[in-house]
C-alpha cells in the first residue's frame, strides 16, 4: 500500500466517484473525453415520497394499543351499559365522546384486519359517523357541553374518518381547527404531520413548512426527524439554499432518530458542491457532521455532484479526505475499483498505474478477506482491469502513445503484474483463453525465466487446468 497517500494523490490523475455505499455507479468510457458534453447540470437528489403511511401506521399504534377488534368491543358494551342508566346525568358529554372513539377505534382496527383492497371502506367507519354527528348536534343544541378540548377529539375523530375515505378538503379543515382548539392534544403532532405532507405532495411547500414545524416541540425523535427533513427539502424546492441546509444538518445530526439521516447528508451534498471550495467542504464536514460514517457519505456524494458537473474536473483533496478516513477494506475497494473504473484512458496514465497499485497494495495486505467475491459481485471491476491491461499491452508492442514516463522494464513489470492480477482474481471462461496467450505472448517476448517459473506456478493453480497454456509455459 502506498504509505504518503495525500502527497501522491497531488500527483497523480485519479478521479473518483464512488458507489455501492459510497454512491452511484461509473459512467461509460465515452463520457470520460473532455469536451461539451462532459459539463452538466448538477443533478438533484430524488424527491422523497410521502410519509403519510408511516405517520398513520404510528398513529395506529399509539390508537390502538395492541387491542384487538374483540377487546374493543367488550369495551363499547360496558360503556353503552353505563350510559342505559337513565339515572345518570353526570359526565354524559364525556361518555358519548368516548363513545364515538371507541367506534372509531373499532373501524379502524377492522379496516387493518381485512386483507380485500376493494372493501368499501364507509362500512366500517357508520356507527363513529354516527356518533360524531349525534355529538355534534347535541352541541349545538347545549343539549351537552363540549370543552375545547373535546371538541379537537371530536374534531380529530372526524377528520380521520374523512382523510381514511379520501376527503382531502374535509380532513385538511377538521385537523387544522382540531390543533387551534387544542395543540397539546395528544393526536395533535400527527395531525400537523399529516397536514405537513398533504402540503409537500401538493406542492404548496410554504405551508408545508408551516405546519411541519408548528408542533415541533411537541415531537418525538422519529416525529422530529420527518419534519425537520421534509421542511429541509421544502426549503430546498423553494431554492432557499441555506435554510435547507440548516435543517438538513439538524437531521444528520439527530443521534436517536436514524430515519432519514443518510437522505439529509446526500441533499445537504447536493447545496454543499455547487459553490465551496474543496477546503472549505472537508472543514465544514470536520466541523458540522458529528458521525463519521456519515461524514464519509457527504464527502463521497459531494465527489460524485462535482464530477457530475464536470467530468474533467478531479477533487483531489476530498478524496484523501474519504480514503484517509475509510477503515474497513471492504468499503475501501468500492473506492479504488471506481478509482480504476474513472481512469479508464485511451492511453496509460500515472492515474491508472496509481489506482491498480492501490488496489494491489490493499489485496496483498488483506489476503484472508474474500477480494474475488467483491470484485467480480459487488464492483465488476473485470471490464475495467480487462481495459487496462489490453491498452498496457497496445503501448507495450507500440501500438498507442502514453502519459507514462517508465522504461521498458518498469512497463513490462506493470503488464506482468496487472495480468496476474486479472487472471487471480477476475477472469472469466470467456477471457481465459486470450488472457492466458498475451501473458504467455509476453513472457515469450521478453525471455524473462521468472516471469516463466511465475505463469507456472499461477497457471498450474487455475481450476478447470488451463493444460495447454501450462505446456507453453514450461
Amino acid at each position: 500500500m502506498i504509505r504518503n497517500l495525500s502527497t501522491l494523490i497531488l500527483t497523480t490523475t485519479l478521479c473518483l466517484v464512488s458507489t455501492g455505499v459510497l454512491g452511484a455507479p461509473a459512467s461509460s468510457q465515452k463520457n470520460k473525453k473532455k469536451s461539451a458534453a462532459t459539463y452538466g447540470p448538477l443533478q438533484a437528489p430524488q424527491r422523497p415520497s410521502s410519509q403519510l403511511d408511516d405517520v398513520r401506521r404510528r398513529q395506529d399504534e399509539a390508537l390502538l394499543k395492541g387491542q384487538k377488534e374483540k377487546e374493543i368491543r367488550e369495551e363499547m358494551q360496558a360503556l353503552q351499559m353505563i350510559l342505559g342508566n337513565k339515572l345518570r346525568k353526570d359526565g354524559k358529554n364525556e361518555l358519548l365522546l368516548r363513545r364515538a372513539f371507541l367506534f372509531y377505534k373499532l373501524g379502524r382496527a377492522r379496516l387493518l384486519t381485512n386483507k380485500n383492497p376493494q372493501v368499501n371502506k364507509a362500512q366500517y367507519f357508520t356507527e363513529a359517523n354516527k356518533a360524531v354527528a349525534d355529538l355534534i348536534r347535541y352541541h349545538k343544541n347545549k343539549e351537552i357541553v363540549l370543552t375545547k378540548a373535546q371538541q379537537a377529539l371530536l374534531l380529530f375523530i372526524r377528520g380521520s374518518i374523512a382523510q381514511e375515505l379520501g376527503h382531502e378538503k374535509d380532513y385538511i379543515s377538521d385537523f387544522s381547527l382540531s390543533i387551534k382548539l387544542d395543540p397539546n392534544l395528544p393526536q395533535s403532532s400527527s395531525m400537523a404531520l399529516i397536514l405537513g405532507e398533504t402540503y409537500f405532495d401538493k406542492d404548496k411547500y410554504k405551508e408545508a413548512i408551516a405546519w411541519y414545524q408548528k408542533l415541533k416541540n411537541q415531537y418525538d425523535s422519529h416525529q422530529r426527524s420527518i419534519a425537520d427533513f421534509k421542511t429541509g427539502w421544502s426549503w430546498l424546492l423553494l431554492k432557499k439554499f441555506d435554510y435547507a441546509q440548516f435543517y438538513f444538518l439538524r437531521v444528520a445530526n439527530q443521534n436517536k432518530a436514524q430515519s432519514f439521516r443518510d437522505e439529509a447528508v446526500r441533499a445537504l451534498a447536493y447545496i454543499i458542491a455547487q459553490n465551496k471550495s474543496e477546503k472549505w467542504i472537508v472543514n465544514f464536514s470536520r466541523t458540522a457532521l458529528k458521525d463519521e460514517s456519515l461524514r464519509l457519505i457527504f464527502l463521497t456524494t459531494v465527489i460524485q455532484n462535482i464530477h457530475t458537473q464536470d467530468k474533467t474536473k478531479v477533487p483531489y483533496l476530498l478524496f484523501s479526505e474519504v480514503y484517509r478516513h475509510t477503515k474497513e477494506p471492504g468499503a475501501k475497494i468500492k473506492i479504488l475499483g471506481m478509482l480504476i473504473s474513472y481512469e479508464k484512458r485511451e492511453v496509460p496514465t500515472l492515474g491508472q498505474k496509481k489506482a491498480f497499485e492501490y488496489l494491489e497494495g490493499l489485496v496483498q495486505k488483506n489476503p484472508q478477506l474474500p477480494w474475488k467475491t467483491w470484485m467480480t459481485d459487488g464492483l465488476d471491476l473485470e471490464p475495467d482491469i480487462r481495459g487496462y491491461v489490453q491498452i498496457l499491452s497496445d503501448y507495450y508492442v507500440g501500438k498507442i502513445p502514453t502519459k507514462l514516463k517508465l522504461e521498458k522494464p518498469q512497463i513490462v513489470d506493470l503488464l506482468n503484474r496487472e495480468i496476474v492480477f486479472y487472471i487471480q482474481y477476475l477472469m472469466t471462461p470467456l477471457t481465459k483463453k486470450p488472457m492466458l496467450n498475451l501473458w504467455l505472448d509476453l513472457i515469450h517476448r521478453e525471455q524473462n525465466p521468472q516471469m516463466a517459473m511465475q505463469a507456472i506456478q499461477v497457471i498450474g493453480q487455475l481450476q478447470p487446468p488451463a493444460a495447454d497454456a501450462l505446456r507453453r509455459a514450461r
